[in-house]
């Protein structure tokens, strides 16, 4: 059974994926959809942070092009 996560975009990074290009803007729409599925990638890669302390609150970068 697959879990189905909720994946939040705030505003202002929501106005940013829409002033991407086309093809670029349909990779992070892509990627956000995966995440949806798969929260932690394999090719993604964890963020060091001092003020995050739970699993919950894990911040990753997913890199989507060169």
């Amino acid at each position: 059974m697959s879990r189905q996560y909720t994946v939040y975009v705030i505003p202002t990074a929501w106005k940013e994926i829409q002033r991407l290009p086309g093809n670029v803007r349909q990779r992070v729409k892509r990627a956000i959809d995966i995440l949806s599925r798969n929260p932690r990638p394999s090719k993604s890669k964890s963020l060091n942070t001092a003020s995050i302390s739970t699993v919950e609150n894990e911040l990753r970068r997913l890199r989507i092009d060169n």
